[in-house]
């Protein structure tokens, strides 16, 4: 029961903090769960694996829960989201079972880190906010973007 506590309110305060710095909940998530899974001896060496997975499987979740809303307020464009989801599926694929599970957990915790400091830089610097006139509509974003081949492969 303690460690179920422990879990929801690391829940509830990654969410939190994500919200309010606007970033990405697993950016939180993981740093508590390798420790976590440290004290409780799971997982070994590769715990740090284990904890980026369980952060991924929390951001399905939500990712879900936001595509829904935005789709309620009609800014999604579900033709983009299917030329994505054409390159998203396979590439997916390919980083769990290829690159992820030939990985050295000790370089997966330099990567981790690098992309926390990499975000941390890009939010001290700034960035201009861009807002969307109200003439636009989602669906007039495929003509400001490379054809979809290109698409498929960021995906």
């Amino acid at each position: 029961m303690t460690l179920v506590a422990i879990l929801l309110s690391l829940g509830v305060m990654s969410g939190f903090l994500a919200g309010l710095f606007g970033i990405g909940g697993s950016m939180i998530m993981v740093p508590f769960l390798v420790p976590l899974f440290d004290h409780l001896n799971l997982f070994g060496a590769d715990r740090i694996k284990f904890a980026i997975a369980s952060a991924m499987a929390v951001v399905c979740f939500t990712s879900l829960s936001s595509m829904r809303a935005h789709h309620a307020k009609g800014a999604v464009n579900w033709r983009l989201a299917a030329i994505f989801t054409i390159g998203i599926l396979p590439g997916g694929l390919l980083a769990s079972v290829g690159v992820f599970g030939f990985l050295k957990s000790s370089w997966l915790y330099f990567l981790f880190g690098g992309l926390v400091v990499l975000s941390g830089l890009q939010m001290w610097r700034g960035h201009a906010d861009k807002k969307i006139g109200k003439k636009f509509k989602p669906k007039d974003t495929l003509s400001l973007l490379p054809a979809s081949p290109w698409l498929v492969a960021t995906g």
